[in-house]
């Protein structure tokens, strides 16, 4: 018997503050395949390097979703569009590192995608707004780069004047990381440091 609930959160990033109220309509997506080459292109365009071949995307519905989350020891809730599992070096050998986005529209995958990138691209951070902190500077750089070159053809979907989950970590980060972006910061700069 259980006296004490569980501590852990369901934690969630909302990424329909990155999409535009009104708004193109996107292919649905079904499988990672169908966003490579786009994730690929976003990435160097981004970063100036090639998408890690030790980060690997996988698109999956609510189902499969859910089970691989709760296989974390994570709490499931239908808002959960994406997480990522960042493993560390063991041995000297570098782990894949694993990004899973739903089934969803084109913009909606492309700006979730980017937020589970930049956590797995880089270390863990042991606090969780630091390291939610660390994935919007990097979401703010990817969603600039599509719009700057209009991958996908989502120029006119996206924004980078969101608002993020009101859960006490998202909102909490991303205010950080927005008012050093409003100040003069570049977002990928910030996601380095």
């Amino acid at each position: 018997q259980q006296y004490f609930p569980s501590k852990q959160r369901t934690e969630y990033h909302a990424a329909d503050g990155f999409l535009k109220l009104y708004r193109p309509q996107t292919q649905f997506i079904e499988a990672a395949e169908e966003i490579e080459s786009l994730a690929r292109e976003a990435f160097e365009k981004t970063t100036g390097k090639e998408l890690p071949e030790n980060i690997i995307i996988k698109v999956l519905d609510k189902d499969d979703m859910k089970a691989v989350h709760e296989a974390t020891g994570a709490l499931w809730s239908d808002n959960i569009q994406g997480f990522s599992i960042n493993s560390n070096a063991r041995n000297g050998q570098y782990l894949d590192k694993q990004v899973f986005v739903k089934k969803a529209e084109l913009d909606r995958i492309m700006v979730v995608l980017g937020h589970e990138i930049g956590h797995v691209l880089t270390p863990s951070v042991e606090n969780p707004q630091d390291e939610e902190a660390k994935a919007f500077a990097f979401e703010i750089a990817w969603v600039q780069t599509i719009m700057r070159h209009n991958i996908g053809n989502l120029k006119d979907n996206l924004t980078v004047d969101f608002i993020p989950a009101n859960n006490g970590l998202h909102d909490v980060a991303a205010a950080f990381v927005k008012n050093l972006v409003k100040k003069g910061k570049e977002a990928l700069e910030l996601y380095e440091e």
